[in-house]
């Protein structure tokens, strides 16, 4: 009888258990709904670019390294909102690398975009019109700072709710936003009159409706506001940031491209630590006809003995010959 009781109490401690588990775990949630969306606006770049290949394994690399990086704190609330600031701001970083500078707006304002619509943020159908920009044809611009194209897009606004008599505004209060239209940085002026109370969202609208030219310094502006100044800020590739998300079975990859030279940013790091050639411990082999046996023999003995290796290849189409995956796998044995 006193076993019976005994395991009758321990089922209800388990139960007891199992709910704080799954509370606790509720309040994590947001952090792990905010790290799937970041993946899958990684994964959808491809549809930019069909050279933005990121694997999973790789993202979850930066996601826990991102965690062991989140500031502590003895709030949940707040060890929360540190793990979401962290989990972001790593992928982002780990992201924006890969990217030619022409796509890393775009991917910037989508992971912007994608946050507050998770967050409930922002209005869909106010988003819609910034991405798609309707317009209304067969309209005539009757001021004459807003091209006809112009006009009907003002038209469109204006039978959305939030836009309400934009129209009429404009053609009644033609000098206040000629001044708004014509200004050299309309996104950095305030709207007239009460349009200046907008969202940031309705502000970008109107201003793709009216000039659609200075929508990228608005985009940047946008993102500052939402997210913060260090998604914006022109930051050069840190190659010390990169070397800690790699590993001996994870080799670093890099495209040159004109005026770009990862080779400095390679042996500077490998000077601090100990790795040049001078010490025989750092090797820079340029792939080509011949060079498999020099390209095999340096990273066979990198593997054995830790050294680091650079292989240039000038075209990427000698990968389907050669690949180093097999002296990676020496390196384990």
């Amino acid at each position: 009888m006193k076993d019976f009781v005994l395991g009758r109490d321990k089922v209800q401690e388990a139960k007891v258990t199992e709910v704080k588990i799954n509370e606790a775990r509720e309040h994590y949630r947001p952090a792990a709904a905010r790290a799937s969306l970041l993946y899958f606006i990684m994964n959808d770049l491809s549809k930019i670019h069909p050279m933005y290949q990121f694997s999973l394994k790789a993202f979850s690399i930066v996601f826990q390294k991102a965690v062991e990086r989140a500031a502590p704190d003895e709030s949940l609330r707040e060890r929360v909102a540190n793990l979401i600031d962290s989990i972001t701001f790593s992928v982002y970083q780990y992201t924006i690398r890969g990217l030619f500078e022409c796509d890393k707006l775009t991917y910037l304002a989508q992971l912007t975009f994608q946050i507050l619509l998770m967050n409930r943020e922002v209005n869909a159908v106010e988003l819609d019109f910034l991405l798609r920009s309707p317009v209304q044809t067969g309209t005539a611009s009757p001021v004459e700072f807003l091209s006809h194209q112009a006009w009907g897009a003002v038209k469109v606004l204006s039978s959305m709710e939030e836009f309400s008599n934009l129209d009429r505004d404009i053609e009644g209060s033609a000098k206040s936003w000629k001044k708004f239209v014509e200004s050299e940085c309309p996104e950095k002026e305030k709207l007239p009159q009460e349009w200046k109370n907008k969202t940031a969202l309705q502000r970008l609208c109107m201003l793709r409706a009216m000039r659609p030219d200075r929508m990228t310094y608005a985009l940047r502006d946008f993102v500052e506001e939402k997210l913060g100044s260090k998604y914006v800020v022109g930051r050069a590739l840190d190659f010390a940031t990169s070397f800690e998300e790699s590993g001996p079975a994870t080799p670093m990859f890099f495209i040159l491209s004109p005026g770009v030279d990862p080779l400095k940013d390679v042996e500077s790091q490998g000077r601090k630590l100990g790795y040049t050639f001078n010490n025989q411990n750092f090797h820079n082999v340029s792939l080509g006809q011949g060079q498999e046996v020099v390209a095999e023999a340096a990273l066979d003995l990198a593997a054995k003995k830790g050294h680091w290796v650079i292989l240039q290849v000038k075209r990427c189409s000698f990968f389907t010959f050669y690949h180093p995956a097999h002296c990676l796998e020496h390196s384990r044995h």
